[in-house]
């Protein structure tokens, strides 16, 4: 359990200094409609990673009867507490950009919604938070392939887009996305 707490802890940190650091390099932007600056969108990603990223959080979101918020907030928190391997990141990561994402040749983005629920009081930058501190987590297995990880965020009206350079997006499908594909071969191209 301590352990737990004490990933969750530097969890929270690497995500404030992530963004800190996307604000200062110009890499966190913000949309007209979306009705904030770039720095109000920074201090409430910040926010919500300290309100996210703990035991108080796993506590509220109960699997069952707050599923819309579950289905985000413990696969994430997985990667966090757990050391996966370069094979099962890239797996969850190419799923996860398949499923909520956009594919181009020259990038690739994850799109954060708001949940499906209002009964807890987490938005789309709880998303941003836990999606930053599984980039921050797992940015060395990039690293090792010389692949910088760290995305772009655009805050929308009611999205939060991730945008990953095609670098980034080619490691994660040349390391994850083999199961995506044999999964298509197999039982949707015939």
């Amino acid at each position: 359990m301590e352990k737990n707490a004490e990933r969750l802890e530097g969890a929270k940190s690497a995500v404030e200094a992530l963004v800190d650091r996307l604000l200062a390099e110009g890499r966190l932007s913000v949309s007209e409609a979306a009705g904030l600056s770039a720095e109000e969108a920074a201090e409430r990603a910040k926010k919500a990673a300290s309100e996210i990223l703990s035991r108080e959080a796993a506590e509220k979101i109960d699997p069952a009867e707050n599923a819309p918020y579950g289905r985000v907030f413990y696969p994430l928190v997985d990667l966090l507490l757990r050391d996966v391997s370069e094979v099962e990141f890239a797996q969850f990561f190419t799923t996860a950009i398949f499923g909520d994402g956009t594919v181009t040749p020259y990038y690739v983005e994850l799109i954060l919604g708001k949940f499906d629920s209002k009964a807890l009081p987490y938005d789309r930058f709880h998303k941003l938070a836990l999606w930053l501190a599984v980039v921050e987590k797992y940015k060395s297995v990039f690293q090792k392939y010389g692949v910088d990880i760290t995305p772009s965020v655009h805050v929308e009206k009611d999205t939060i887009k991730l945008r990953f350079s095609p670098e980034a997006a080619g490691l994660l499908f040349a390391l994850g996305g083999r199961l995506v594909w044999r999964v298509y071969d197999e039982y949707l191209r015939e």
